[in-house]
């Protein structure tokens, strides 16, 4: 530990050959160093055996348990030749020595780390099954030391938390045109079905929008996303469609067991392929039926050093994801009627 010096301040000098009577008032000039060397002496009572515990010869430990004593003003220790006792006064030092260096401890640790930066944010299911993972593994591989909260919300809830400064950022969101807030796109998604892995039409690699709607097709609730029954009507109506809309729970991990289980089929952006959920596969359309652009969403004005760092690893990792695995197009594809239809007024 490095070393401290404890002073106060004296009114009056000791007297050569005098006992030193030092009151709180008196000059008081010790190290930490001094407290450590008298506490390893307590303990062994043996200035040899606390010499060679400290890896110190052992005038030197004399002298700074003398000098330690000379700062108190009193003998910490009874010395005769056979033994080392200690005095009152040296067995009342024992509690405040420790305390004092655990002190000093935390302090020093707490000058010498640095301070952690919180940031946190919500994410849609391919910000959370896909995206996340990986960002969390580079923030860890970059020594960023963020400390990072991810809350999970409903659609709704993630509007609202984004534009009242609960969250920081929004990951893997489309542009919802949220006011104040900006959009940095990072995906072109394909709508695409999520199918039970016995579906016959997961062996062909693709389905019909006539065929998938055969089946029940599970959506959010209105009150975790109040626009998604509207969307997925029009969007098979745009097809002279209907089918039958189940509201189901908004955790993916429910919502795909129900897929699973063949009680329905439901909709997800086509990299939820990557999230490798068990009974279920999610397979394109035999044609376009919508596209979609999820991307990053954070306040205007929001110049914060732990957003900065988030921003970056975000970018760094979709873009390796996507020079991999999905590639990004030139431009965003001009939006449908119905994900207009699922925008904010």
């Amino acid at each position: 530990m490095k070393s401290a010096i404890f002073q106060i301040i004296p009114r009056t000098q000791p007297v050569p050959g005098q006992p030193i009577q030092a009151s709180h008032e008196g000059r008081m000039d010790f190290r930490i160093r001094q407290l450590e060397y008298y506490l390893v002496l307590a303990e062994h009572l043996n200035f040899g055996k606390a010499a060679r515990a400290l890896n110190i010869a052992q005038p030197t430990l004399s002298f700074q348990i003398k000098s330690l004593e000379t700062s108190l003003g009193v003998s910490l220790f009874d010395r005769t030749q056979r033994r080392v006792q200690l005095t009152p006064e040296g067995v009342r030092l024992q509690a405040h020595a420790k305390a004092i260096l655990e002190e000093a401890r935390r302090a020093l640790i707490d000058m010498e780390e640095k301070p952690r930066e919180h940031l946190t944010i919500a994410c849609g299911p391919v910000g959370q099954h896909t995206v996340l993972p990986d960002v969390l593994r580079e923030l860890r591989l970059r020594g960023t030391g963020l400390d990072l909260e991810v809350l999970m919300l409903s659609p709704e809830a993630m509007k609202m938390a984004a534009v009242n400064g609960t969250v920081d950022a929004l990951l893997m969101t489309p542009d919802w045109q949220l006011r104040g807030m900006e959009f940095t796109p990072l995906r072109a998604e394909k709508l695409s079905a999520v199918l039970p892995e016995q579906h016959p039409a997961v062996e062909r690699g693709s389905i019909s929008l006539e065929e998938f709607a055969k089946s029940p097709i599970f959506i959010a609730s209105a009150k975790d996303c109040h626009k998604h029954r509207g969307f997925v009507t029009g969007l098979l109506e745009q097809h002279g469609l209907t089918a039958t809309l189940v509201e189901a729970p908004l955790e993916t991990g429910i919502r795909y067991a129900m897929v699973a289980a063949g009680r329905g089929v439901g909709l997800a952006a086509g990299s939820m392929a990557r999230a490798n959920f068990p009974g279920i596969r999610v397979i394109p359309f035999d044609r376009a039926i919508h596209n979609m652009v999820l991307g990053l969403v954070w306040q205007k004005g929001n110049a914060s050093h732990a957003l900065e760092i988030f921003r970056e690893v975000v970018e760094d990792v979709v873009s390796t994801q996507n020079a991999a695995l999905i590639p990004f197009p030139p431009a965003p594809v001009e939006a449908t009627r119905a994900e207009q239809e699922m925008r904010p007024a």
